[in-house]
């Protein structure tokens, strides 16, 4: 019979406080620092317990939106006017904007159905506004805005990619330019014949687009880096980025200040270089900056600029690129520009932060002005969930980066905000170890900590909750599963940077925080998911990453977790690309599924058996439920796997279509996220018969001490979950009194009885009471009797 695993105990005898407190304000605002987080709506009593097998819809946890650019054009009656769409990938349609940077009153506000919001915003000369969003459609479209009609409408759509991820307008021609994500390069659109034209091709990204002049146009693109220059009539193109830069994974944006044009450089790290833009040789790396928000200072220099540098806001001298720091913080800037605009006769720069949040600063007097946009929100798509340590259910979401909490006591749910304040992403993974819940973000493979017992606080420093640990692992992206390994250290499971081959496994030690990477140990492959075995980690890879393709098939690695080591690496699937799922059973056994196809893996001989393709679709995540089953959930169902079977069973509809969104709390209700929605169901299952044994030595085991029991709760093939309890047997062996109690672990729980928990010294007869758990029935051991010191020879 296998040796059952120790098990991580899903339930917690004792819960702590949570000391966190509410905080009312909307998803869209960022919480302020050392604020607490607060519920989302007013608090609500609890709902009756619904009827096991009926699926609870729990509302939607986050209805925000981003703001990623803005540009600011006047409007039809001759006001400086900062316009921008928001930004929620999927949604019904985003809100096209233009707000007044003095007084922060919205000027108009126009729907864009089946628009997703787009990364940048640009304005021709007559004063029109053209975005490239992303959309329902993965179309690269242009949408244009007219302040005389006050409309928004799609006007051309280019003939390849997804979306125009760089978007611009020529100053000399009126013409506008769309750099196709994951198309053939960048397209020109003539606003005035509506034709559209391939100008160049580029690489996948073609991103951080300048015109330089009527006939020549920068391209800034990615993976790798690379800087073009190119004639806009014959798409003739001049690779100008040097050498020694061209290992980043994007050239990212790209902007003109007087003579210089000044690139952005991403991953690894992030800094600026800069191109004499007469003739775009490379001229230098600019120090002490390394964000954009670029602006022309507006003085008798028209090289000098503000820029964001690693401590804010700083003012740059053009012509010896010396840094000047103003100290203002950059809250209120999201993009590559902040704009300069006179209001009562001085000179200020205005932006909107990525959270809403509109500001512009004066740099003669140091004041900053912000106001929060209250724009129409989206729901937020769920992407993780995890157990807390505090019974409640924990998630993250797409693109806001932002962290939810639901309280299954009170109803309550709390939106904390964005978890790195300063960064921008989406939580991909999620686990809880100890007291504290580990949380995977994208982009930058970046790891916070909250505990959700203190006030929320997010930040850097040592006294931060969540704490930003920072990114994780050597150029890494995408921190695509978690799980506490064997040895009790945090491994996440990533891919690698845009461009860059071979993932990692990263250990963060839970106390100390200290990182161990280990990346290459798949090869070129990148790594998508991992569980935790007897003493060993299981890593499953990917072939494909950001626009990288490692090939072969995807493989199952058992690895060693004190040093890295590769113990065994097998492809359980032959010609799968991905391990979508691991997770190990009660009895040891490693589950998993590869693209469409699920599998199981004997811990002891490595021998793999195909179980074919999934029932119901692609399985997406897999995690231990209650009585030792295992659930998982495809895009359509929730399912369990009972325990010691290749069974199948549908849990609820629908289901799931992200990976791992799938939690329990401590009554056993399964929790997950249907796109933006969080649903809720108790499993409708059968349980099964159980049986429990009792035992104790013939002596206390100290002399004079207490009572040890040994309880034993099975039910073959399942692992029985919960507590034991033991009770004074009655005349007839029935239990009476509780007396002492013990949490089961792998089917066994060893429970102390003291002379004060039966009353006295002496020989007492127990019976032991299993009270059942999802999968299990309860059931009661025979008596047995016991001796609890001390005692006088010859009686009790």
């Amino acid at each position: 019979m296998p040796v059952l695993r120790t098990r991580f105990p899903r339930r917690l005898a004792a819960l702590a406080a949570v000391a966190a407190t509410a905080l009312l304000a909307p998803a869209a605002a960022a919480p302020a620092a050392a604020a607490p987080a607060t519920p989302a709506a007013p608090a609500a009593p609890a709902a009756p317990a619904a009827a096991p097998g009926v699926v609870e819809n729990l509302g939607i946890p986050i209805s925000t939106y981003l703001v990623l650019d803005t540009v600011l054009a006047d409007d039809v009656n001759g006001d400086p006017t900062l316009y921008g769409s928001t930004y929620n990938a999927p949604s019904d349609g985003v809100t096209f904007f233009g707000v007044d940077p003095e007084t922060g009153a919205v000027r108009t506000e126009l729907p864009m159905p089946g628009a997703w919001g787009g990364y940048h915003v640009a304005a021709a000369p007559d004063g029109h506004v053209y975005l490239g969003p992303l959309n329902s459609s993965s179309a690269s479209q242009i949408w244009e805005y007219d302040p005389v009609t006050d409309t928004i409408d799609l006007v051309a759509t280019m003939p390849t990619g997804i979306m125009c991820f760089g978007i611009t307008v020529s100053p000399y021609t009126g013409k506008v330019y769309c750099g196709v994500h994951s198309g053939a390069g960048v397209y020109e659109y003539d606003p005035v014949t509506d034709a559209v034209r391939l100008v160049v091709s580029t690489r996948t990204y073609p991103k951080g687009l300048a015109v330089l002049d009527a006939n020549r146009l920068v391209v800034a693109q990615g993976t790798e880096a690379s800087v073009l220059v190119v004639d806009i009539a014959t798409g003739a193109a001049t690779e100008v980025l040097p050498a020694a830069y061209q290992h980043y994974s994007f050239a990212y944006n790209a902007v003109r200040i007087g003579d210089w044009v000044y690139v952005q450089l991403v991953t690894p790290d992030s800094r600026i270089v800069r191109f004499d833009a007469a003739t775009m040789t490379f001229d230098a790396e600019v120090p002490g900056i390394t964000g954009m928000g670029f602006a022309p200072q507006g003085g008798a220099d028209p090289n000098d600029f503000y820029a964001t540098g690693a401590g804010g806001i700083v003012a740059v001298d053009g012509d010896t690129l010396a840094t000047t720091p103003t100290g203002t913080a950059p809250t209120f800037v999201s993009a590559a520009r902040i704009w300069p605009v006179t209001i009562g006769g001085q000179q200020w720069f205005t932006s909107v932060g990525s959270n809403g949040m509109l500001g512009r600063w004066n740099p003669a007097t140091g004041e900053v002005w912000t106001h929060q946009l209250t724009l129409p929100g989206n729901p937020t798509n769920i992407t993780a969930l995890v157990s807390g340590p505090d019974g409640s259910v924990y998630g993250g979401t797409y693109e806001t980066n932002a962290l939810f909490g639901y309280d299954p006591d009170t109803g309550d749910t709390t939106v904390y905000g964005n978890v790195a304040p300063g960064r921008t992403g989406e939580i991909l993974s999620m686990v809880t170890a100890g007291d504290k819940i580990f949380i995977g973000s994208y982009i930058n493979n970046v790891v916070t900590v909250f505990d959700p017992s203190q006030p929320w606080n997010p930040g850097t420093s040592a006294t931060s909750n969540p704490r930003d640990l920072g990114p994780v692992g050597e150029s890494q992206y995408r921190p695509w599963d978690m799980e506490v390994g064997p040895d009790g250290r945090v491994w996440v499971a990533s891919s690698g940077a845009y461009g860059a081959l071979r993932g990692a496994l990263t250990a963060i030690d839970p106390v100390t925080y200290e990182v161990e990477s280990f990346r290459g140990l798949a090869g070129d492959q990148h790594f998508f998911a991992v569980a935790a075995g007897d003493d060993v980690l299981y890593a499953g890879t990917t072939r494909y990453g950001d626009d990288t393709d490692a090939g072969g098939s995807a493989q199952v690695l058992t690895v060693d977790p004190d040093d890295g080591t590769v113990l065994a690496s097998v492809v359980p699937v032959p010609g799968a690309t991905r391990i979508l799922t691991l997770e190990t059973a009660a009895d040891g056994t490693l589950y998993g599924s590869a693209d469409g196809t699920w599998f199981r893996m004997d811990p002891s001989t490595g021998v793999v058996t195909v179980l074919g393709a999934f029932p119901g679709g692609t399985l997406l995540g897999l995690i231990d439920g209650p009585g030792g089953d295992l659930y998982g959930h495809t895009g359509g169902a929730i399912v369990r796997i009972p325990a010691g079977t290749d069974t199948v069973e549908t849990v609820a509809t629908p289901g799931s279509g992200y990976y791992r969104t799938l939690a329990f709390d401590g009554s056993d209700r399964a929790y997950w996220g249907s796109g933006g929605v969080l649903l809720r169901t108790l499993p409708d299952i059968a349980p099964a018969p159980s049986s429990t044994t009792a035992s104790t030595g013939l002596r206390p085991a100290s002399p004079g001490g207490p009572a040890v029991v040994t309880v034993e709760v099975g039910s073959p093939p399942g692992s029985p979950q919960g507590t034991v309890t033991l009770h004074l047997a009655g005349p007839d062996g029935s239990p009476g009194a509780a007396v002492a109690a013990g949490e089961l672990r792998d089917g066994a729980a060893t429970v102390t009885v003291r002379a004060s928990d039966v009353g006295g010294p002496g020989r007492h007869t127990l019976v032991a009471v299993y009270g059942g758990d999802l999968a299990h029935q309860p059931s009661t051991s025979a008596s047995v009797r016991v001796i609890v010191g001390p005692i006088r020879l010859g009686g009790e």
